[in-house]
Order: structure tokens, then sequence, then C-alpha cells
């Protein structure tokens, strides 16, 4: 068959006549009812068919379609049309394309009710546009080179669209309103019905918060595209509200809504085919098709250096892959894993909160829009796997108009004198950098951000390489300290790994354990939410060769150590049925052998390559008196994913089974865990040592930590018997003594951005306030990058032992208290708390007291300079510089330090209320009273972490207490509005902590907006 690369499906001739007067026909065919065409699209170079459906609705739609896939091998199916909106946030005249299809009446469930009426249950498992797809198109509007030509259809667009309809016309809830500038929107679009009931439309909207518009045609299309495995992707305009004003918005507008919307929808796509990242997805569907690459006028014009490149590297990450994950095994080349999202970390330093977009977001869009992120991950993700994932998404597309070469690199690798990012991988990195036909994409996983001289080396690499991007990821339980350097050191953004998303999870659970649509939604859906409980991610891998009956009792485990059990079960029992030899080890057997195996080579260092590996094997079976092939029995191990040889040695592919493995052994080896668990270890093993205390807590390890933890306070605290710095008011920040302009500053930024998202007046200008911010944002990390701490604050921090010593006994002693919240009995429990209390307050001091408060002063002399004006305005050299533009500019540096200068506070707190906040250490944390204001005021916001209600009127008095010293009691206020927001759920211990954040601004004579505050919590809000 022919192939084509995009087959457009019409449901209207209004729609189709819009489509052909934008690209020439070549050549028209009949076929009963059916009439398609052969399009022109141009200078793109892709082939394009397009037919119109021989009526309205889904069964048109299915016929269409269906004739299509029986002439074609097509690359991608775009169904293009008009629709009604739904959600408040698309106007008339915007294009909405699918990320989700809920066909809702196939299989809808009709029953009755007990008053006599019907009941009408929708289907609520959606078609999947592909993510790379959707991606791609979102593309244009993201800060790139494309830019440009998404603003100039928008506002020819939108010029066109004022001609047609130039006043006013019934909108939204009987309300008038007018023509607005087109936007574009990624989400869920409903195939169903189009009826003007409220009812309705209110019960359809509940199906997903991102629901867009409702049309009839959808489902039937993508259930055609996906029995033959094509992708498909809805693209709408929006020509009415779908309500009881339809028609009523058509007389007024004598039907030219309908004109407008097919007009954008179909310049929309015209648009993209100027858009590179579409390019790249088409290419790699015809590549998919004709099983060879064909030759493009843009791959004729590379050099052979960086497709070879691409192939190794492609085959190096499905290599990883295929020994990491289980789900990998015996997969092809190209076969992908769902990616996790990330979103924005509330604790990076900005202006305003509401500047970030918190919600989560493909990872590529992330790395695509920051040169360098900083990637945290749960402490028990449960497998290696995640770099080689992103390094494998990130080769299906491009940054600049250039192929992604994602490069991996293990981090402990990179240290001075010879260990380079350029020694490690196995492409020629310098030659790729130097032609620059492509851009590297360094993802860096292990990194040791703790030790200085590293982080210095790193960031002089990174310098090497002045247009790559930079991935860091890693474990959340990394100590303060080497959180705090390494987004000093790099300028990184940091992100947090979030979990996948609610249908691309429960594809997954159908595709591999063979279940229904129901029976994987209801799974899917209990997993989500005990996995939030208990703060772990639900990635597939984690559930890899995992039985029904296995996966529901996983859903009744209450405690991680527990479902760690099971998931380490579950993967043996894999083992155990893909097992061929003639003998047949159990399940607990084979754990029994891999606790040995983790001892030997975590514990004891040894070291095995596949000689000894078998010889230990034989060891073990011979004092079992197991007759088994050893070969075998490791080659079982292999195949489902829990060992690998690495570098010619043996490891445990995925880090929770190493740690609970370790952690259950150890538990019975008191002396040994007490050797293990060394506090003094620079590489200290906290995930394990996480699992253990949940285990078992060892009273010798619990005195070692108080006793060295007592001596190391003392000894730090009696070198610097200063005044705790917060109650002071050594810091000031600009913004400390005019925190209106830092109110007024906020508002109008954040007034910006609803007005550019609304289009109210103005919105243009609105926007260059907030690319402004941006910039200097941006500029601000740059500088503070080459501008690197001085020495005096260096050795403040670096420079102490004993600080150093002290910090990292801090965080061993928040995971014992926490994960051992269980098992500690009381006099350790209440004497822990006391030391992290009061070490607390220690390291929020020495850290403050270290940050380089004259580099924000060099920092205003270079951005304020006459040259970074006009860079940042855009000002041509003959042109004047306004005061307000050098104000606007002063105002937002002295904002972001204000943030940056408070990001200790925020770090010390959060990591008492995210590691140690169990409802059982209420009473412990309670019990600590100390004299000194900022040590219970700490021990204060604690308890409040773990039930802020019970807690509130100790807090209120801890704050109460304070000097009226700005800084902190602004930094108190921020901090507790935070956790407002984005950790506390319950209303209860939301609103004590917004009385908290009330009262620490009281004698500064300001407020908070407490009323509409408590109304929101009260009313069961979402969080804006």
């Amino acid at each position: 068959m022919k192939f084509v690369d995009i087959a457009f499906v019409i449901p209207l001739k209004e729609e189709f006549d819009r489509l052909v007067s934008t690209f020439p026909v070549i050549r028209d065919h009949v076929d009963g009812t059916q009439f398609w065409v052969e399009l022109d699209l141009g200078s793109s170079g892709f082939t394009s068919i397009a037919i119109l459906q021989d009526s309205m609705g889904k069964a048109a739609a299915t016929r269409a379609t269906e004739m299509l896939l029986s002439r074609y091998d097509i690359g991608v199916i775009m169904l293009v049309g008009i629709a009604g909106g739904l959600s408040g946030d698309v106007a008339i005249g915007d294009v909405c394309f699918s990320g989700s299809i809920f066909d809702i009446l196939e299989n809808a469930k009709v029953s009755d009710t007990t008053k006599g009426k019907i009941k009408i249950e929708y289907n609520t498992l959606p078609f999947k546009t592909d993510s790379l797809l959707s991606f791609s198109l979102k593309y244009i509007s993201l800060p790139n080179q494309m830019k440009s030509a998404f603003e100039d259809w928008q506002s020819d667009q939108y010029y066109s669209a004022a001609s047609l309809v130039p006043g006013e016309f019934i909108g939204r809830k009987d309300k008038n309103e007018k023509i607005s500038i087109p936007q574009i929107h990624e989400g869920s679009i409903v195939c169903g019905s189009v009826s003007k009931s409220d009812i309705y439309k209110s019960n359809i909207s509940n199906l997903d918060r991102k629901l867009l518009a409702v049309e009839t045609e959808a489902g039937g299309v993508f259930a055609s595209a996906e029995r033959r495995n094509v992708p498909a992707v809805a693209i709408r305009g929006i020509c009415d509200y779908s309500d009881k004003n339809k028609n009523k918005l058509e007389e007024q507008t004598e039907g030219n809504t309908r004109w407008i919307a097919a007009a954008n929808a179909v310049t929309f796509i015209h648009m993209q085919l100027s858009n590179p990242q579409l390019h790249r997805f088409l290419d790699a569907r015809r590549e998919a098709f004709n099983g060879i690459k064909e030759a493009t006028d843009k791959a004729k014009a590379l050099l052979e250096l960086v497709p070879s490149a691409l192939t190794l590297v492609r085959s190096e990450i499905h290599s990883q892959l295929a020994q990491l994950s289980p789900e990998y095994q015996g997969k092809p080349i190209g076969y992908r894993l769902p990616l996790p999202r990330v979103k924005y970390a509330a604790s990076n330093a900005t202006v305003s909160p509401k500047l970030k977009n918190f919600d989560p977001i493909n990872v590529l869009e992330a790395i695509t829009t920051h040169k360098t992120i900083f990637l945290t991950t749960p402490k028990s993700y449960p497998d290696n796997g995640l770099p080689w994932l992103v390094a494998a998404e990130l080769s299906l597309i491009e940054i600049d108009d250039k192929q992604v070469m994602p490069v991996v690199i293990d981090g402990a690798a990179i240290k001075p004198p010879s260990g380079s990012l350029r020694k490690q991988p196995n492409v020629d990195i310098a030659s790729l950098d130097e032609q620059g036909s492509c851009t590297l994409v360094f993802v860096i996983y292990n990194f040791d951000g703790a030790s200085k001289s590293r982080s210095d080396y790193l960031r002089s690499q990174m310098d090497l390489y002045k247009t790559a991007h930079f991935v860091l990821i890693a474990k959340n339980l990394a100590d303060l300290n080497e959180n705090t350097t390494l987004m000093l050191s790099t300028a990184a953004e940091k992100f947090e790994l979030c979990e996948i998303s609610f249908s691309e999870l429960s594809t997954f659970f159908k595709r591999t354990f063979n279940l229904e649509d129901q029976q994987a939604g209801v799974l899917t859906l209990r997993l989500q939410n005990m996995f939030k409980k208990f703060d772990l991610n639900a990635h597939p891998s984690y559930f890899a060769g995992l039985g029904n009956e296995t996966l529901t009792s996983l859903l009744k485990a209450n405690r991680r150590a527990e479902l760690l059990q099971i998931a380490v079960g579950g993967f043996l029992s894999f083992v155990v049925a893909g097992d061929k030899d003639d003998v047949v080890l159990s399940r607990t057997t084979r754990e029994t052998f891999l606790k040995k195996f983790v001892y030997n080579t975590v514990f004891l260092k040894e070291r095995f390559d596949e000689p000894s590996l078998v010889n230990f094997v034989k060891n073990f079976a011979a004092e079992k008196d197991f007759d088994i092939d050893s070969i075998l029995f490791i080659r079982n191990f292999q195949d489902k994913g829990i060992l690998h040889f690495e570098g010619g040695f043996a490891k445990i592919s995925l880090p929770f089974i190493e740690s609970y493995l370790l952690a259950e052994e150890l538990a019975g080896r008191p002396q040994d865990a007490l050797r293990y668990f060394n506090v003094d270890d620079d590489d200290f093993d906290y995930p394990t040592f996480d699992v253990y205390c949940e285990l078992n807590v060892s009273p010798e390890i619990t005195e070692r930590v108080v006793e060295k933890m007592t001596a190391a306070l003392d000894r730090e605290r009696g070198a610097k018997s200063e005044k705790h710095i917060l109650l002071t008011n050594q810091l000031r920040p600009t913004y400390v003594d005019h925190p209106e302009k830092l109110k007024s500053l906020q508002t109008q930024l954040e007034k910006a951005v609803s007005d550019v998202v609304t289009n109210r007046g103005n919105s243009s200008e609105k926007q260059k306030i907030l690319d402004i911010a941006e910039k200097v944002e941006s500029e601000a990390r740059q500088f503070h990058e080459h501008k690197p701490v001085d020495e005096e604050s260096e050795r403040a921090i670096k420079n102490s032992d004993d600080l150093e010593q002290l910090v990292r006994l801090w965080n061993v002693a928040i995971v014992l208290l926490g994960a051992g919240s269980e098992k500690l009995d009381r006099k350790p429990k209440r004497e822990l708390s006391r030391l992290i209390v009061e070490t607390s307050s220690l390291v929020i001091d020495r850290l403050l007291r270290a940050f380089p408060t004259t580099q924000f002063d060099d920092l205003k002399v270079h951005i304020s300079s006459d040259d970074s004006i006009r860079a940042l305005f855009s000002i041509q050299p003959d042109a004047p510089i306004l005061d307000k533009q050098k104000e606007l500019v002063a105002a937002i540096v002295d904002a972001y330090e204000f943030s940056l200068v408070g990001y200790p506070i925020r770090a010390v707190l959060e990591q008492l209320g995210n590691l140690a906040s169990q409802p059982v250490l209420r009473s412990s944390v309670s019990s600590v009273s100390p004299e000194d204001p900022m040590e219970n005021l700490i021990a204060r916001i604690w308890a409040a972490e773990i039930d802020a209600a019970k807690e509130k009127n100790s807090l209120l008095k801890a704050i109460n207490k304070l000097p009226p010293a700005q800084f902190l009691r602004i930094s108190l206020s921020t901090y507790f509005m935070t956790r407002v927001f984005w950790n506390h759920w319950q209303p209860e211990n939301r609103l004590a902590l917004l009385d908290a954040a009330e009262e620490s601004l009281k004698p500064l004579n300001q407020g908070i907006k407490k009323g509409e505050f408590q109304r929101m919590i009260s009313k069961g809000k979402d969080r804006s």
C-alpha cells in the first residue's frame, strides 16, 4: 500500500472547504459514498490525503477512517473540525488538541435508580494521543525559534476573526464577550452527544479536570486507529460553548464563529508544517513503515557523524534498559515505557511562586525549556533505569531545531583530574560538540554533590559545552549540604519526579496483566491512592511479573518495608515461574540466596565476576544440598532484571530490592548493622537505613547517634556563640525594609500572568513584564554560577569538620526517628527530637551566616548597566533607557535575593516535615520545650507539621514571643502559606497554619487575605 504522512478526517463540508482552500487538491477519488482527495502540503515534503465523511457522527467517522486504513499506510491521522467548548479556559476561536479522548457512550451502562429514573455510567477509560505527538504540537508555544511564528499566527487569526465578528456576542453564563486572541490547549476531549443540557455538560465535565471540548466523531476515529497501531490526534476549533445559547450565538454572529473555528484549526495545522518537532515525529513514523531511513533534504545536509552516533546511543540505551528494567526484557529497540512526569519544586528561588507552573509536566518540556535541571527522585524509586528512560525519549526529539544527542553518565566517574564528561560516553562528544549539528543533553546520575572538588570540577566541565543541556538526577535523601551545593554551584532549576498519569498506568496494567478495562481502571485508582499515601512511585517496572492476586494483596500492606517485601516476593515469583531447571527452588529460598549475595557484596565488599558468582552459587547449593544448574540459576535472575553484570561484576539491578534484602539481613546481625551504619561515613546508606529502621531499631546505633550528635553539637555550638542570626536584623535583603515593594512587584507580576492568560487589555505588554522577570532570574543564576561563593563564606561551611559531621548526623537522626517511629522507645525518641531541634537551629544559623550577600551588590551593578538593560528590553543603541525599566530590573533582582536567602530556612523545615511527621511522633516532638526562642520555634513548627490543629496554640505562642525581626517573620509567613497550599490537605490543619502565617506578620503591621483563604479552605476548593 502507498504510504502517506498525514490523513485528515473531516466531518463537515464547511470544514472540508476550509482545508482544501488552504492546501491545493492534487487529485480526487470516489468509492461509493466515500470521497477523498490528495493534498499538496507545500515545501514540507510530506504527503497527505483528506476524506470528507458521508455524514456527521461517530459511525460515519469510523467508515471514513477504516476506508483510508484499508488503502494506505498512514503516518498519523488528524481529525480536524469544530467543537463546543467545555472548559472555562477555552474561548471562541481557540484551538484544542487531544491528549486524551473520552468516548463516553462506548460501553456505557444504563441502570434504574430507586426513584424510578435512569442512571448512565459513562465509559471513563480514554484513548490516548501519543505523548510525543502532543508535545510536538505544543512545542510551537514554548520559548524557542518557533515562538515568533506562533505569535504571528495568533495575531493574524485574531484580526481576521475580529473583522468577521467585530462586536459583542452572547457567551458563557449569559454574559457578553468579544473575540479574543486565539490560544491553544492540550487536554481531554469528549466524544459523545452534543446537548444544550447543563446537567449533561456538568456530568461529563467530571470525567477529567482538563476536559476541553465535546464533539461526536473522535471515538470512531481513535478506535480504528488504535486497532491498526496508528497514532491519532483530534484538532478542534471552538465555535460555541455547547450550552443553551448555542443557537442564539450562531444567530448573532451569522454563523461566523463556526467559520472562525474551522479557519483557526486549519491554519494551526498549516503553521505546524514548519514545526521541526512535528517533522521529527513524522519522519520517525515514515521510518517505522519503510524499515529504513528515507533521506530527506535535512538528513542529507548532516554528516554521518550524528546519525551513526545516534544509532550507537539508541543501541546502548536499549542494552542498559534491558539489563535494568524487567519490562524491557525481549523488547525491540525503540520499545517505550511510560515516563513519569515532573513538577517545579516549590523550594526554588523565585520572585513570586505564582510565576511558576507547579502542575506536573512532561520531563521533555522541562529539559527543553531549561539549560540545567536538578531532578530529585523519591528515595524508594524502584529502579536505576530512569536516566536511560529519559535518554530514550530525548533521542526522539529536537531542541533548537537540532537532533538531541543524549549522553548518560554515571556521576561517580566525574572527578578531577581525568574523569571528564568527554571521556565517559562511547560516542565522540568532542566532534559532535565541534560540529554543532546536534544538541547534546548530558544525563548525569549518582553524582557526589557533597564533594566541593567534584562539584567545582563538574561546573568547569559544564562550562565547556555552551549549547548543551544538563539533567542531574539524584535521590532526595541527599544531605542538606549536597542539595545546597548543587543548587548554588550549577544554577539548576529543581524539579521533583511525579507519578505516571492514570490513563498510562491503566493502559500498562491492561496490556501486561490482560485485564478488562474496568479491572485495570479500578486497580490503577487504588494503587495510585496507596502510593500517594506512602510516598512511593508507581513505576511499571515495580510491578513487572506480578499477577492479579499479588497486586491485590499489595494494596493491603500499610508500611514501606512491607510494601518492599511484597514487591521483592513478586519479582522472585516471576523468576520461579520462568525457571527451566529440573529442580525449581522456591521464592523464599531465592530470597535467602540474594540476601547472602547482597550481604557479601555490599557489607563485606566482595566482588563477583561470572566464574566466581557461579562458584558462590555452587557453594550455596552444596550447603543446602541442592542439585541445581548454577549457570541457569544466575541466568534466571538476569532474565528478569534482578541481576546484571556491570564492568564485569555482578550487581543487583533494582536498588529497592538491594536495600530491602540488606536491611532484612542486617536486622538479624546487630553487630554488623552497627559497623555498616557508620555515621562517620561520607557514603552513609540512607535508603537501606530507612528500611532497616522500620524492621528493627538497634539500641546501639541509636545510642551512637545520640552520643556523637551531642558531642558534635557541643563542639560546633562552643565554637561560635553569637545570637541566632534570624533573631537579629543582620540579614537585610532590600525587601526586608520595603516589604510593600515586594508585595507590589508580586501583585504586578501575578496580575500580568492573569491578564496574559485571559487575554485582557495590554496582555502583550504584560507578557513583556513576565519575559523580563524570567530573563533577570536567568541572568542572576548565570551570574551566580560564574561568581563562586567567597572564600570566607566557603570556610564557614566547608572547612568546619564539626559542622559537616553534625549535618550528616542530623540527617541520620531524622531518618532514624521517622522510619523507626513505632520501634523506638520513649526516651530515645524524645532525646533524638531534642537534638534534631537544636541542630536544626544551628544549621540554619551557620548557612545564613555564610550567604554571599556581597555578590548581589555586584549583580545589581552588572545587571543594571546600560548594556544589560538594553539586552533585557531589546532597546536599540540610539534609544533612551527609561527609569522605570531600571527600577523594574532592580526590583526583580532584590526579590530574587530575598527568596534565595530564605532557602536554608525552607530546606531545614521541609526536611523535618517531609521525613519525620508520622502521627505517632507528636508526643515526642511536643515534649521538646527549649528556652531558646529559635529552638522553641522550630520544635513548635515541627509539631505543627504532624498535627497543626492540636499544636496551633503552642505554635502561635512561640511566634508571639519572637522579636520583630522582619526577615524571620516574613520568611515564616511565606513558609506557612507554602505548606498550606502544597503539603496539607486536612482543612483543620490548613486553617491552623493559616493562623500561624497571620500571627507571624502582626508585629510588622502586615497581613494576608485570611478571610479569602479561609473560605477557600472551608469550601474544599482545589489549590490555586
